[in-house]
């Protein structure tokens, strides 16, 4: 094995090993739970380990991969009755006669995401219906779209919102809950679930894999009421379809964060 192949190798071990001890600084901290940080650790092993299988028997890898769905969906949803994430701000109102709101900072998951774009980033291959400059255009399509299903489905107003809380909740929004959530939902749930349906000769596997994918999405923010379903369902597959078009995971954040950016900053926040 040359020099450039063993530091390729060992790329995913050293950033592994610093999110372990991200963990750990979390639990000295109080910032995690020590039940959510042994499920980390069993995710990122067993991300690790369908890693190293992805040139195995089909079999292989779909043993190896069902057991990350309840992992990743219960790092990021469990809650330790008692515990709290680390709170960024609270504000009793964003705007007058708003609601009042607190933003948190989930580790578990931030950890989670950024685990699953270690180990499968680049180890899965690009499948693009869009090149150019269309890359860049279908994220904006799209999140006009969720945004224009959204206001009058949802009886948005326009409430513009400035200050140190914005800038606070776009930097966690882009680089906890964009990135975790497309992450998962993207690297380990539909380019899998494709490229299996695909092997399979199922037909057609990218709507199969997009359509179990923006449901998952959708119930995993468990939603409450019609209109509500119907968002994150339509925001869902938005995601999925940047990600389906350009095959990049960047298109699918982007997408996302243009979404909960423009909703935050200039309409009505939270519902």
């Amino acid at each position: 094995m040359n020099k450039l192949a063993a530091f390729t190798l060992a790329k995913p071990y050293v950033a592994s090993a610093l999110l372990l001890v991200a963990a750990l600084f979390g639990l000295l901290l109080d910032w995690l739970p020590i039940s959510v940080a042994g499920l980390l650790a069993l995710f990122i092993a067993a991300l690790a380990a369908f890693y190293f299988a992805r040139n195995r028997a089909a079999w292989v890898k779909v043993v190896l991969w069902l057991p990350l769905l309840p992992l990743g969906l219960a790092i990021a949803l469990m809650r330790p009755e008692g515990f709290s994430y680390p709170l960024v701000f609270s504000m009793d109102e964003l705007y007058p006669d708003g609601k009042p709101f607190d933003l948190h900072l989930n580790m578990a998951k931030a950890l989670a995401g950024y685990a699953v774009v270690i180990w499968l980033l680049g180890s899965a291959p690009k499948q693009m219906l869009v090149t150019g400059r269309q890359v860049f255009v279908w994220p904006i399509l799209l999140a006009g779209g969720v945004l224009g299903v959204a206001i009058p489905l949802l009886g948005l107003e326009w409430q513009p919102k400035w200050g140190l809380h914005a800038m606070w909740f776009l930097l966690v929004n882009l680089l906890v809950t964009c990135v975790a959530e497309e992450s998962f939902m993207r690297l380990l749930v539909q380019g899998p679930l494709q490229r299996a349906l695909q092997r399979f000769g199922a037909a057609p596997a990218a709507f199969i894999a997009l359509t179990v994918t923006t449901v998952l999405f959708a119930a995993a923010h468990s939603p409450q009421g019609a209109h509500a379903w119907a968002i994150y369902l339509v925001a869902g597959c938005a995601y999925g379809a940047a990600y389906t078009l350009t095959g990049r995971l960047s298109a699918a954040i982007a997408t996302h964060f243009l979404v909960n950016a423009v909703h935050y900053l200039l309409l009505t926040y939270p519902l």
